[in-house]
């Protein structure tokens, strides 16, 4: 006898019928995965931007440091020049806050 391929079983029982059951095979045989995840953005060797960069006054007044870390200054053109989502994942302290505001 050939090997059963791999499944899962999923069983079905209903809390309002008496000996309503089902158990459904669920076969993974045939399975279409999504294309896998492209690796996170490495982190650029850039020169920090200035908070002068965004080109208002008021808010340059905002910024009491005199240039972006490495990650703000990566994410800057997306976050202040498009209108693209973005979404920004770093480490606690490495200041996504301020690429929010």
């Amino acid at each position: 006898l050939d090997p059963l391929p791999p499944s899962y079983f999923v069983r079905v029982i209903s809390d309002r019928w008496l000996h309503s059951e089902c158990v459904l095979p669920i076969s993974f045989n045939n399975m279409i995965l999504p294309p896998k995840f492209p690796p996170p953005t490495e982190l650029l060797d850039l020169q920090p931007l200035p908070p002068t960069a965004l080109g208002e006054p008021a808010l340059v007044k905002l910024y009491k440091f005199t240039e972006f870390n490495p990650i703000q200054t990566q994410t800057f053109h997306e976050l202040f020049k498009t209108d693209r989502n973005v979404l920004v994942c770093a480490a606690s302290g490495s200041g996504k806050t301020t690429c929010a505001e």
